[in-house]
C-alpha cells in the first residue's frame, strides 16, 4: 500500500506516461510476468498504460476510458449511435471501443478479440468485454 505524502519524485509523469501510469506501475510490481488479468476504471485506463502491461508485465487489461485519453481513437464514437450499436478499432494488439447502452460506453481491452465484441441481431447483448469488465469490477460503472 501506498499512502500520499505530497509530490513524489518517482511517480512524476514523463514523456509518454502520466501519474496515473506511475501509480498502476507501481502497484503491480510484484504480479509483474505473472500472467494476471488486471480491471481499471477510467482513472487510470489508458492505450500506453495497457500497451505497456502488456509488452513488458504480461498483463492482459481492461477498462473503462475517457475520450480525451492520449492516443484513443476520437473517432470510435459517433453522434448517430442507437442503443444496441457497436464501434471497435484495432491497433497494437488492442481494441477500442464506443458500445451505446443507456449512453456510450468507452472501452479498451488487450485481452478481448475484436470478432467477439458482436453484439448479436437482437443488439441487446453486451459486448464480451463489457460483460468481462461487469462480472471482475461487480458492475461498477455500467
Amino acid at each position: 500500500m501506498s499512502v500520499y505524502l505530497g509530490k513524489d519524485k518517482l511517480l512524476k509523469k514523463g514523456k509518454d506516461t502520466n501519474v496515473s501510469h506511475n501509480v498502476v506501475k507501481e502497484m503491480i510490481k510484484c504480479l509483474s510476468g505473472r500472467g494476471h488479468k488486471l480491471f481499471m476504471d477510467n482513472c487510470y485506463s489508458s492505450p500506453n498504460l495497457f500497451l505497456d502491461l502488456l509488452k513488458e508485465d504480461k498483463m492482459n487489461c481492461v477498462g473503462t476510458i475517457k475520450i480525451k485519453r492520449k492516443n484513443f481513437p476520437k473517432d470510435v464514437v459517433s453522434k448517430k449511435m442507437k442503443k444496441g450499436d457497436l464501434n471497435v478499432k484495432c491497433a497494437n494488439g488492442m481494441i477500442a471501443m464506443c458500445w451505446r447502452d443507456k449512453r456510450e460506453v468507452l472501452m479498451l481491452s488487450n485481452m478481448h478479440h475484436p470478432k467477439n465484441q458482436n453484439t448479436g441481431p437482437e443488439k441487446n447483448e453486451k459486448p464480451e468485454a463489457v460483460k468481462t469488465y461487469n462480472e471482475h469490477m461487480g458492475y461498477f460503472l455500467i
